[in-house]
């Protein structure tokens, strides 16, 4: 099932890949907010980077960023814009990479592609890859705690797997995977559609 699920949303991804460089042009917000707590010349791996626009943005502001997707198609784009930044066909869940590695980790609208069950074994993983002290950006679809298929928005006649988090149950993962949250900021829908959904974003530290 796992892999039967990554295939599909990689997929989709690759389907939409040039609507998103098209449309996804800003940075996650709240990014600087994360920035902020790290070392300049910092490394981040920025796990589901899809065409690297928050790598891109990151690597400007002098980081040193690693950012990984099993999109081909998204990755090719990200490769072609972003320059400076190191990319790799990897999944999110299992990154290969050294412990320790990075500084930060980011998973910004990655998370939400993954099924419950596998989400504190991966958080578990970026603990892993952190420095200690180190620091972890989630952006995630928040509300009601569910696993859904609804439409694709960009390709409608496509669904995509989406794992809705509550606060009680973000608080609860980040604890069990040895993470602190330090910040965190919601940002309420704003129209009343099938894809839309309170957007949370947190700041977590490695205990």
């Amino acid at each position: 099932m796992k892999n039967n699920l990554h295939k599909h949303v990689a997929y989709v991804y690759d389907a939409i890949a040039g609507v998103y460089q098209q449309t996804i042009t800003q940075p996650t917000d709240h990014l600087d907010d994360f920035l902020a707590m790290l070392p300049s010349g910092a490394s981040i791996l920025d796990a589901g980077c899809g065409i690297g626009t928050d790598a891109g943005y990151m690597s400007e502001k002098g980081h040193r960023v690693c950012g990984l997707d099993l999109s081909p198609g998204m990755l090719e784009i990200a490769e072609k814009t972003h320059l400076r930044v190191t990319f790799c066909l990897q999944d999110l869940q299992d990154p290969d990479f050294s412990a320790g590695s990075f500084h930060g980790v980011v998973a910004s609208f990655s998370l939400i592609h993954i099924r419950k069950d596998q989400v504190i074994p991966t958080l578990q993983k970026y603990h892993e890859l952190l420095t200690p002290d180190g620091f972890m950006f989630l952006a995630l679809q928040s509300g009601r705690s569910q696993e859904v298929f609804l439409k694709e928005p960009y390709k409608p006649d496509e669904t995509t797997f989406l794992n809705i988090f509550s606060l009680d149950e973000v608080q609860h993962v980040l604890s069990r995977s040895g993470f602190n949250i330090l910040q965190s900021w919601r940002r309420r829908p704003d129209a009343v559609k099938e894809f839309d959904f309170t957007k949370l974003f947190v700041v977590a530290q490695k205990q």
